[in-house]
């Protein structure tokens, strides 16, 4: 299971804009045990829990589609609180600013 994944707003040049409230860690573990979650929600087990993940402009509405899912899915009851936050923070993220995940 996964422990803490940060996420992070950042700018072109790597400077970090501010930090989300939310562990996505806690998202991550509830994919996992969800049956076929790599075919169900492709782009979110993408994010890797021990590593850098990054989500840029293209990719943002994809990331919000599968959390969108994944927040009407019985299993991801426990995460919902998370699930939010992580889903308005990729909302907010703009043109010329990407999404870092850092897994630990």
């Amino acid at each position: 299971m996964a422990q803490n994944i940060s996420v992070e707003r950042i700018s072109e040049s790597n400077e970090v804009l501010c930090a989300a409230p939310c562990n996505a860690a806690e998202i991550v573990n509830v994919l996992w045990n969800l049956q076929d979650f790599k075919v169900t929600y492709p782009w979110l087990s993408t994010i890797d829990p021990c590593g850098l993940t990054y989500i840029n402009s293209p990719q943002k509405q994809l990331y919000l589609e599968e959390l969108s899912r994944l927040a009407f899915a019985m299993e991801a009851v426990q995460a919902q609180d998370a699930i939010g936050l992580f889903k308005n923070f990729i909302a907010d993220t703009e043109t010329h600013q990407y999404v870092r995940l850092t897994g630990d």
